[in-house]
């Protein structure tokens, strides 16, 4: 092995040994830390949702957008990508800790592959929300412009009330959706911790046999 190799292999072993540090911290400290805060979070939305309220002011040409929903949309979309980032750190710590391909013994190896496959829907899940997010914006724009072309019309105008406290009430779901699927995640991952870890259920005195 020349020098190159040996620096290049060098890399790769301090990545795959800060992926394993990064990814055991947010199974075992970071998950159950979202679960408390979403937790509290969903029941600070709930008990908010009576003092959202839109103000319609059609003496003016504009309509503002609703600062609180507004807020609580941007700390979803924080709580969103901190989901992503430790879902891609932790898939991808399973994927390298798999043991090698020719090995007969595939203890675990299962297991590690269904935890994957929970994980990219998670992963999807939480990208399609953050799309989903974004119709939020264009939807009420809609609303706002049939308010202001018919100033005289009760309805449209009552209409960005209600699209407003709709859409408070998804991001309480969104919120609650959030925590369930690191609660699936977690319990999954503790109960077959071992088994994500160490897959092949035997011990050498050596490193663990990956797939590299």
């Amino acid at each position: 092995m020349d020098q190159m190799d040996q620096s290049v292999r060098k890399e790769f072993e301090e990545l795959v040994e800060r992926t394993r540090e990064e990814a055991e911290n947010i199974m075992q400290v970071e998950m159950p830390k979202k679960l408390v805060f979403l937790n509290d979070f969903s029941r600070e939305i709930l008990d908010s949702i009576s003092e959202v309220s839109t103000d319609v002011n059609m003496e003016s040409t504009t309509i503002a957008s609703n600062e609180k929903i507004c807020k609580l949309l941007e700390r979803i979309k924080q709580e969103l990508w901190d989901m992503i980032n430790y879902i891609i750190t932790v898939k991808f710590f399973i994927m390298l800790n798999q043991p090698r391909k020719e090995d007969g013994n595939t203890f675990g190896v299962e297991v590690q592959n269904e935890i994957v496959s929970d994980l990219t829907d998670s992963l999807e899940s939480a990208r399609q929300i953050l799309s989903d997010m974004i119709q939020y914006f264009s939807t009420r724009g809609s609303y706002v412009v049939s308010s202001l072309n018919n100033p005289h019309v009760a309805d449209f105008i009552s209409g960005v009330s209600s699209f407003d406290n709709k859409e408070l009430l998804l991001i309480s779901q969104n919120v609650i959706d959030i925590r369930n699927t690191y609660a699936a995640l977690y319990d999954k991952i503790m109960k077959n911790y071992d088994k994500i870890v160490k897959p092949r259920g035997t011990h050498t005195g050596l490193k663990w046999d990956t797939m590299y």
